[in-house]
């Protein structure tokens, strides 16, 4: 029987369920791959023009009168929470401003927490009865079975079934009312409310956002890097294009070799099973990381991989 697939973020505990490793291998799925890029902000969020006047109707009229510092010391209270500190923040103009570098701060926050950079990935064959080694600390395993019970006992197994069972799919977007909290909802029904304080144009951005805008843009000569930072290795591409199926064959693990695709043997168990991982510009990877010292090129043996596994399936015309 063939084995259906999870690409799971550990850390970050959300899956995304696959069917036989045929469909899936060769699509590219840049909308999962753009969650492993470490999100950047706009400068438009780190300074803002204050609201005029005539805009400020817009906004409750009553002013608080606190002492900047303690209003301050409140928003910094809501920080971990980025709904509640906007509502906070909308009370009033004078609110809404004295609070933007607790709000950019919180977006931040906010940001990451969605992202999957740096998070230990792996995708997950549901006959898998091992975990590669180091995967799962103690108390991780320990947690996860008293999440599933007895039984299974295998950690490949615990794993498959919580991320099944516990782990919710991410989120199409970032939406500020997503979730079934029910500040949330309460803030959702709000709508007419929203529509309107989205009219100002220094609070647009902070209600209405535009995922890709947190993305950073490649120029014309800099590269795409699929990092590998509990190695140290990488891949390196022009374009995001073929990304994917070199992700996957990376990551991809299953003591099973039962798998959908020729050439199956060629890629699992995956190196990078387990590892963490994201996807960062060349650019910003050597500003980092001077002359890239520490760091090792894998691009050759990965391209060359998959060369073979499409070849094994007639797609001859494959290039990375």
């Amino acid at each position: 029987m063939r084995q259906a697939w999870r690409l799971i973020s550990i850390d970050n505990q959300v899956t995304v369920h696959f069917a036989v490793m045929g469909k899936i291998f060769w699509e590219d799925r840049k909308d999962l791959l753009a969650r492993l890029v470490r999100p950047i902000i706009p400068s438009v969020y780190k300074s803002s023009s204050p609201i005029t006047k005539n805009l400020s109707v817009l906004l409750a009229s009553k002013l608080f009168t606190l002492p900047v510092e303690i209003l301050v010391t409140i928003a910094e209270e809501l920080l971990e929470d980025y709904l509640d500190l906007i509502c906070f923040s909308l009370a009033c103009v004078y609110l809404w401003e004295v609070t933007q570098k607790v709000r950019y701060r919180s977006l931040y926050a906010e940001l990451n927490k969605r992202s999957w950079a740096g998070s230990r990935m792996i995708l997950l064959g549901d006959h898998a009865k091992a975990l590669p080694k180091g995967c799962l600390t103690r108390e991780e395993l320990n947690g996860f079975r008293l999440k599933v019970g007895e039984e299974p006992v295998e950690e490949g197994q615990i794993l498959c079934e919580l991320a099944a069972i516990h782990f919710p799919c991410p989120s199409s977007r970032f939406c500020l009312s997503a979730g079934k909290d029910e500040r949330a909802q309460l803030f959702s029904d709000s709508g007419r409310e929203l529509r309107k304080l989205a009219q100002i144009e220094q609070v647009n951005p902070w209600l209405s956002f535009d995922e890709n805008s947190f993305t950073p843009v490649r120029g014309p000569l800099d590269h795409w890097m699929l990092r590998n930072l509990s190695k140290r290795e990488f891949v390196k591409k022009s374009s995001s294009d073929h990304l994917t199926p070199a992700l996957y064959s990376l990551i991809g693990w299953s003591d099973d070799p039962s798998v959908s695709i020729y050439g199956g043997e060629l890629f699992l168990p995956g190196a990078w099973a387990g590892d963490r991982i994201d996807i960062e510009l060349a650019s910003i990877h050597e500003q980092e990381h001077e002359n890239g010292s520490g760091w090792t090129d894998i691009t050759a043996s990965v391209a060359k991989t998959l060369k073979m596994i499409a070849s094994e399936n007639q797609y001859d015309e494959f290039e990375f």
